[in-house]
C-alpha cells in the first residue's frame, strides 16, 4: 500500500505528515492485499464554512476496478484524518461483501417444496368419538 499525503493551501509539520500516514496505514492495514494506492488530501474550504476548518480527503485506489472517496473536515487535521479513514473502512467492507463470490444458484427446477397433505394427518393421537 503506497500513502501519498498533498496539502494543498494547508502547513503540516513533517512530525504530522508522519503521525498522518501511520493513522491512515493502520486503519487500513487489514485491507492490504485490496488496496493499491492510497492518496490523502487536505485544504481549507471556501468562505461559506467556520474558520480554522480542514478538509481531509481520502482516495483508495481497490484491487476492483473501483476508487473510494471519503471526506471529512475538522480543525484538527489528526480528527479529520481519523473520521475519514472509519469511514473509509466502511466504505471498503461494503464494496467488498457486494463484489464477493455469490452462493451457488439454485438449481433449475427451483427449491424443493413439501407436499400438504390434504383430509386428517396421518399420526392423530386423539380417539375417535362415536
Amino acid at each position: 500500500m503506497r500513502i501519498a499525503i498533498r496539502a494543498e493551501g494547508v502547513k503540516l509539520p513533517r512530525a504530522l505528515l508522519e503521525c498522518i500516514k501511520s493513522r491512515v496505514s493502520f486503519a487500513l492495514a487489514r485491507f492490504g492485499e485490496h488496496i493499491g494506492q492510497v492518496t490523502t488530501r487536505f485544504w481549507v474550504p471556501t468562505t461559506r464554512t467556520p474558520t480554522g476548518q480542514k478538509y481531509c480527503q481520502i482516495e483508495v485506489e481497490l484491487s476492483l476496478p473501483k476508487t473510494l472517496k471519503v471526506e471529512a473536515m475538522d480543525s484538527d487535521p489528526l480528527v479529520a484524518v481519523d473520521r475519514a479513514a472509519n469511514r473509509l473502512g466502511r466504505s471498503i467492507i461494503r464494496q467488498l461483501t457486494m463484489n464477493a463470490v455469490a452462493p451457488a444458484a439454485p438449481s433449475a427446477a427451483g427449491p424443493a417444496r413439501s407436499k400438504k397433505r390434504k383430509g386428517k394427518p396421518a399420526h392423530n393421537n386423539r380417539p375417535e368419538h362415536p
